[in-house]
């Protein structure tokens, strides 16, 4: 294969990436995956995948061409997944591949879910173009598929002086309107969102992506009817007071608790009221990270953002069970307040280590994004 060919097929490769990314992982527990159909060198179809039930990107692709009345047979088909070749809830994309026509089929990244001899009769398959840049694009899916967890962020905010809330633990706010933006941009990409219940007692936060209006984003929620950029949100421990809590409005609400005789009380009162829509309680003997993540994992999230506050985050952090951390510097010094205090620690040599990824400035605000995994990557999710 010569430079041009390769730089051609590379070019349209990339393209299916950025369909890919659309959803985040939205197409829990499925993939996010991209493709485009292609013909002397024009495309004439493209599409991605929705979620489950939803058809596969390469059916979306193939359609949107033939809706448009063009002739897919000789066609060139991209695609950022290998097409799958078994029946799940839809049929093997292979066939429908093999029914119209294509000729020559690219793909980026191998599907482990994928055994055995792979060949599409009557047309060319080559596969692992661009595959770590694909791969990147679907770590949390690969990390579901690989390690049966969902794949973690943790995310704060601090002051220059390393405070993550004031004196009276309140944090709110410390970033500006520009690092809310990305945070709200990532809410909208993720499957699950975690706080502690003093978060929610102190900051009364809502937990979804308004501030996030991608027309993409917006076209899709229309499509699928549904409450897309908000995640299902996850309160560990039940707060004190249910009464005007933000987080009880839109999409589901899991409050995690341990059973006390005092937290079934709080449930008991709550319940009584009748302001139950999309709220549920899960009672669990053990509320550690693993047992987090686990829960996460059996109902198909792929991803999971915990945003606070520090004794929840701390808690991810020293059983090391998170694969990226964001951090947002903004210019405020509090002097006294609430930071990363804790009476058990690290010593030197056991130590947390992370690899610094990405350095971006919002605004006066500083944006540092690490990787806690041994491949130093992090999710390529825009």
């Amino acid at each position: 294969m010569g430079d041009l060919e390769r730089g051609r097929i590379e070019f349209f490769m990339k393209k299916t990436f950025e369909l890919a990314k659309n959803m985040g992982t939205k197409t829990a527990p499925n993939p996010p995956v991209g493709a485009i159909l292609v013909k002397e060198n024009k495309v004439i179809g493209e599409g991605f995948h929705k979620g489950a039930g939803f058809p596969h990107a390469e059916v979306s692709a193939i359609e949107s061409a033939v809706k448009k009345g063009f002739d897919t047979k000789g066609a060139e088909i991209f695609v950022s997944l290998q097409p799958c070749n078994f029946y799940g809830r839809t049929p093997p994309c292979t066939h429908i591949i093999q029914k119209y026509g294509i000729k020559r089929v690219f793909f980026s990244v191998y599907d482990p879910n994928i055994k055995g001899k792979y060949e599409i009769e009557g047309a060319e398959v080559i596969g692992g173009v661009l595959e770590d840049e694909g791969k990147r694009i679907l770590l949390p899916f690969l990390t579901f598929l690989k390690e049966r967890r969902p794949y973690v962020i943790l995310k704060y905010a601090q002051s220059i002086d390393g405070k993550l809330a004031d004196r009276e633990g309140r944090s709110k706010y410390i970033s500006s309107e520009k690092s809310l933006l990305i945070t709200h941009k990532l809410r909208a990409k993720v499957n699950f969102i975690l706080v502690g219940k003093k978060t929610v007692e102190v900051d009364n936060p809502h937990l979804d992506a308004r501030r996030y209006k991608d027309r993409v984003i917006l076209r899709v929620k229309k499509l699928i009817g549904g409450e897309f950029p908000a995640p299902v949100k996850i309160v560990l421990g039940i707060p004190s007071s249910f009464a005007n809590l933000n987080i009880l409005g839109g999409n589901n609400v899991v409050f995690i608790f341990n059973g006390s005789q005092k937290e079934l009380r709080k449930i008991s009162e709550f319940l009584s009221s009748g302001e139950v829509r999309n709220v549920s309680f899960l009672s669990l003997s053990r509320t550690s990270p693993h047992d987090i993540l686990n829960f996460v994992y059996e109902n198909g999230g792929l991803s999971l953002l915990v945003e606070g506050g520090p004794g929840t985050l701390w808690r991810f952090i020293k059983e090391r069970a998170f694969d990226e951390l964001w951090v947002f510097v903004a210019p405020k010094i509090f002097g006294g307040g609430k930071g990363f205090d804790f009476p058990d620690s690290f010593l030197f040599g056991q130590e947390v280590n992370l690899t610094l990824c990405e350095l971006k400035r919002l605004g006066d605000d500083i944006f540092l994004r690490y990787s806690a995994r041994e491949d130093k990557l992090i999710w390529d999710l825009w």
